[in-house]
């Protein structure tokens, strides 16, 4: 019988700048008599590795511009968030009823640039995406396997929204220890039939169930996952972004 289990990591401290993440989790894991063992995977918010690498703004430093100050009293907005939005974009994709819509300098689509109020001390302070989360995962997963002994996968997480549908899922944003996809594409399916565009995106998989134990308000910011069955792969979340001559809604 293939199962997985997915469990809560409690008892992480608040978040400082500077602070070592992987040794903050396995000394949780400690206190809670959980295990992490070869092959498992941790999932972590990336609120808590914004907040360790310093990926803070306090937003009394930000000077909006003319077009931010004139969005956001059309909307009701915070001038000096709509700024560091700006700043954090690549480019905007859509400016309509008080949303912003951005693509990163990661490549990413998601609104605000990744940019977050919400559990940070201070009024002011805002979160904004790591630099490179693929690099912050292979970081946390050496660092832990350099302590514990063990080759684990790390997955790097946040909240999206999705194209036509209502409500926000657990996203995969950086990976180190595997792959981002299962590809079925060559095998054949239970009826003999061959599969031709089966690319299934796992880590995403993967964090949006592990965010059943993550939610924001019980202050678990990491999940470790057992049982899952994978390659040991050092894989990018670049393997995720869609060509733009591949895209239909740029």
């Amino acid at each position: 019988m293939k199962s997985i289990s997915i469990i809560g990591i409690e008892g992480i401290p608040e978040i400082q700048p500077g602070d070592d993440l992987s040794k903050l989790i396995t000394e949780a894991c400690e206190k809670e008599d959980i295990f992490i063992e070869n092959g498992d995977i941790l999932t972590i918010t990336q609120k808590i590795v914004s907040k360790s690498e310093s990926c803070l703004v306090d937003l009394d430093t930000i000077n909006p511009s003319n077009l931010a100050k004139t969005w956001a009293q059309q909307w009701d907005r915070d001038p000096r968030l709509i700024e560091l939005v700006f700043q954090k974009s690549k480019r905007i994709s859509k400016m309509e009823n008080g949303v912003l819509l951005t693509e990163t300098e990661h490549g990413f689509y998601c609104i605000n640039a990744g940019i977050d109020l919400s559990n940070v001390a201070g009024d002011n302070m805002a979160t904004y995406l790591p630099l490179d989360s693929d690099k912050s995962a292979f970081n946390i997963r050496t660092s832990i396997k350099k302590t514990l002994g063990v080759n684990i996968a790390v997955i790097i997480t946040d909240t999206w929204g999705r194209p036509w549908r209502v409500g926000v899922t657990n996203v995969a944003i950086g990976i180190s220890g595997m792959s981002a996809f299962q590809d079925y594409r060559g095998l054949n399916d239970a009826n003999g039939m061959d599969l031709k565009a089966s690319i299934i995106a796992v880590v995403d998989e993967l964090a949006a169930a592990s965010e059943l134990v993550m939610n924001k308000l019980d202050n678990i910011p990491v999940a470790l996952i057992k049982g899952y069955t994978y390659v040991p792969y050092e894989g990018s979340i670049n393997e995720l972004i869609r060509p733009p001559e591949q895209d239909l809604f740029r």
